[in-house]
């Protein structure tokens, strides 16, 4: 009879593990969260098969429960209540974005600040379980900033009048035409040298004849 017991304890152990095992599987969630200071954190839990989630609440993780929690979401009475004792500056940068009946347990963080480092939990329950708790750690850290880049050179400008190198005329006379043309020789001229330079020939012919 122990035995028998003993294995019917171990059967309904390993089903309820497997149970968890499922719940966790169908709901998918961030582990960790990066953040720079003055952005938004968005913290987005959804069932796999879009399986309606019937209740989500979301805050502070303090063990297996938010505390401070932030936000308790009714997906049955559709009702977000938030926590009036986180006080109004912190009750204005939290905000529900999600659908439960979409599976969606959607929240925001706004404007981080370095304080908001933390760990955080939301509390979902569907159907079949109950305060199923989903951790995520959120780290916030400076901006960094960007070196300049340095731009292209700046291409030239093609169509750009091209300057003008034609040179304006100018009262300076060219050396060249100060030179003097000799003038083109007559024909006449000529003519009337050769004539006389025959006849010199001529008489000196002679007179060397008369000379022997």
């Amino acid at each position: 009879m122990a035995s028998i017991g003993f294995q019917i304890l171990s059967i309904c152990l390993l089903l309820n593990f497997f149970e968890i095992v499922q719940q966790v599987y169908l709901i998918k969630g961030p582990k960790h969260i990066n953040g720079s200071i003055g952005e938004d954190a968005l913290f987005m839990w959804n069932t796999t098969d879009r399986k309606e989630i019937l209740a989500v609440s979301w805050g502070i993780r303090k063990g297996n429960i938010p505390d401070p929690q932030f936000i308790s979401v009714d997906g049955y009475h559709r009702r977000v209540t938030k926590n009036k004792d986180i006080g109004e500056t912190l009750k204005r940068r939290v905000e529900f974005l999600g659908n439960l009946t979409m599976g969606r347990a959607w929240f925001v963080l706004k404007n981080l600040t370095v304080n908001d480092t933390n760990e955080y939990i939301a509390s979902i329950s569907d159907d079949e379980s109950s305060d199923i708790p989903y951790c995520v750690r959120l780290n916030v850290t400076e901006k960094r900033k960007e070196k300049p880049t340095e731009g292209p050179s700046p291409t030239p400008d093609t169509t750009a009048a091209a300057p003008n190198n034609t040179r304006a005329p100018t009262n300076k006379t060219n050396t060249f035409s100060n030179i003097t043309t000799p003038p083109e020789p007559n024909s006449s001229n000529i003519q009337r040298h050769i004539n006389g330079y025959t006849i010199l020939t001529d008489i000196a012919l002679v007179l060397w004849h008369f000379s022997i």
